[in-house]
């Protein structure tokens, strides 16, 4: 029986560390015949040569097999490693600290994975201030498109109220013809100020249903407050 070996030399809190090493387990952890095992080592070198190309999807979903399989802990270590490089950051530190707890790991081993755990969570931390900070300004460029829209419809009912006192004052001065209202000197202004301030009014009310609706969509749409903490399966 041959020995998997893990390379756990991990640079600093956030670096990558690099995927397991060597052939696939032989460790029968689950009963298998040599056609199960041999597809077992395909699986596992299947999913090393699509990580090293950066296929890291595919990568995942070959070693994920493989565990299915195999069951071998070791294999959460490159899992971890995989959903990383996809920015996948709390599903690697999970599977980053499923593997602290179930692998056999020197003190040395478990310093080193302990920082690299500590590592993404600052990163999943960062990312998530960077969330609430763009949350943040939407929610504030919602809420004032949101004011503005409701400011112009208020304009708008005024400037509508203005046209229909400017037409009743209109009905009161003016003859109504077949040819059209036919209004002394002094009421053509009423007129004038009913079209100008109805065609106003139809403008303002339009604008301002728009800003309205496009504020609250901005302000419903926009990421939720929540706390950065992550919670994990697994605790050291």
């Amino acid at each position: 029986m041959w020995l998997w070996s893990l390379l756990l030399c991990v640079d600093g809190a956030v670096a990558q560390a690099p995927v397991s090493d060597g052939p696939p387990p032989d460790a029968r952890v689950r009963p298998m015949d040599d056609a199960q095992l041999d597809e077992a080592r395909a699986l596992f070198e299947n999913g090393r040569r699509l990580y090293a190309e950066g296929a890291y999807e595919p990568a995942i979903e070959a070693w994920q097999a493989c565990y299915d399989m195999t069951e071998r802990v070791e294999l959460l270590f490159n899992l971890s490693n995989a959903h990383e490089r996809l920015g996948r950051l709390s599903e690697a530190l999970d599977l980053l600290n499923r593997y602290r707890a179930m692998a056999t790991l020197s003190p040395e081993e478990q310093d080193q994975l302990a920082r690299r755990a500590t590592g993404l969570i600052i990163r999943i931390d960062e990312a998530a201030a960077e969330l609430r900070d763009v949350g943040r300004g939407q929610r504030m460029a919602g809420t004032a498109t949101a004011w503005g829209g409701a400011a112009a419809m208020v304009l708008g009912a005024v400037l509508g109220g203005s046209a229909l006192a400017a037409r009743s004052d209109v009905r009161a001065t003016c003859l109504n013809t077949p040819d059209g209202f036919l209004c002394p000197t002094d009421g053509m202004s009423a007129v004038q100020r009913a079209e100008r301030d109805g065609s106003w009014s139809v403008v303002a009310l339009a604008a301002g249903s728009v800003g309205l609706v496009s504020g609250v969509v901005l302000t419903v749409r926009a990421p939720a407050r929540r706390s950065p903490n992550v919670e994990v399966s697994w605790r050291f």
